[in-house]
């Protein structure tokens, strides 16, 4: 994404103040993309190209609770017995630190090309 968002023509529509848009669709997995939005002071769509995971139903107001709802990398069906609640629960752990430590990337890469003005990344969606 970096290799994109560093391109001499995006740079240049970034930069250039004449540049508007009316509307950003954007990955939900690239938190980054929704600075595009700020910069050109239009509404965003985010969408999924596979099935969100949980900590994604966190970030749009939506949580999910990991023992009613497991995640959809484990493949278990409900009800859940105590031990598939528990790993249903682990797993919720371990994507919401994958997904925070991806967004520290992602705010990086708004920082590096459209400025440290911009909202934290979590806030852009």
């Amino acid at each position: 994404l970096d290799k994109y968002l560093g391109h001499p023509s995006v740079h240049e529509m970034i930069k250039d103040p004449r540049v508007e848009f009316d509307l950003v669709i954007g990955e939900y997995f690239y938190g980054s993309l929704f600075a595009f939005a700020t910069r050109f002071g239009c509404p965003s769509i985010g969408m999924l190209s596979c099935e969100a995971l949980n900590p994604i139903y966190e970030a749009v107001g939506n949580p999910v609770h990991p023992s009613a709802y497991p995640d959809p990398l484990l493949s278990v069906g409900t009800p859940m017995s105590l031990m598939e609640r528990l790993m249903s629960f682990v797993t919720l752990l371990k994507a919401t630190y994958a997904t925070r430590r991806g967004q520290s990337t992602q705010q990086e890469l708004v920082e590096k090309h459209f400025g440290r003005q911009y909202p934290p990344v979590r806030e852009l969606w």
